[in-house]
């Protein structure tokens, strides 16, 4: 179980319920996510992306939340019975070398979830960091 003081921890917390606003996602903070999931030997991360869920079981914005963990995964997720699903994530490639702004951008005017949002955002992102995967 991580600690809540972990950064990753604290990232993840902050992107899920942004109680103060939407964060800033960069290089950091994704190279905090990853160390998360390397610490705690994620193997699967399973986004659910289902508009009929109660607030209290879905997260802020599907959208920016799997733009991080493609960033922080190195790879787009496959959208599974209604979820963004990222296997192999403990023989992941390296993070995406995220340039300032470069998250925000990709979710910028996107639906907080769907997956047409969450494809374009994941594309994006990986696109943005294409050539600069770090490791």
């Amino acid at each position: 179980m991580p600690q809540v003081d972990q950064p990753g921890a604290i990232v993840l917390s902050l992107v899920s319920y942004p109680a103060f606003g939407i964060p800033v996602l960069e290089a950091p903070q994704v190279d905090a996510v990853r160390a998360l999931l390397d610490h705690m030997g994620v193997t699967m991360v399973v986004i659910p992306d289902q508009a009929g869920l109660a607030p209290r079981d879905r997260i802020y914005s599907v959208t920016l939340a799997a733009s991080l963990m493609t960033a922080a995964t190195g790879k787009a997720p496959a959208h599974q019975a209604s979820a963004w699903v990222w296997s192999g994530v403990q023989h992941a490639p390296p993070p995406v070398q995220v340039a300032s702004g470069a998250i925000t951008r990709c979710n910028a005017g996107l639906p907080l979830q769907g997956v047409v949002a969450v494809r374009a955002a994941s594309q994006c992102v990986l696109a943005a960091g294409e050539g600069s995967s770090k490791r």
